[in-house]
């Protein structure tokens, strides 16, 4: 089951309504996804392993890098946006990002 999905300002809002629904394995072929968790935990699948994203993380999901998204538990929310500027300017605005969550193991 797929998370339902709708429109904001700031990108799109994706509502998981329970742990079965998820976000089966992709990439990004033309821009690099972010997203920032809004409520609830998600488990984040990536060719490199996997990790908790909390409320308030920030995920960079990069040009061609294989990831799907699980949620833990029910009513987990998170904003999905492609930001105005360069991936190297989001970087100086942004600290926490996937490659720091992956700090954090």
């Amino acid at each position: 089951m797929m998370p339902r999905i709708t429109s904001c300002c700031g990108g799109l809002i994706y509502s998981f309504p329970d742990e079965n629904s998820c976000i089966p394995p992709h990439t990004h072929d033309v821009i690099s996804h972010y997203a920032y968790v809004l409520h609830g935990e998600f488990l984040i699948k990536c060719s490199d392993g996997e990790y908790i994203a909390k409320k308030g993380n920030f995920i960079d999901f990069p040009i061609g890098e294989n990831h799907s998204i699980h949620p833990l538990g029910r009513a987990a929310v998170f904003n999905r946006f492609h930001p105005p500027c360069g991936d190297d300017q989001l970087d100086s605005l942004i600290g926490s990002d996937l490659q720091n969550l992956r700090g954090l193991l």
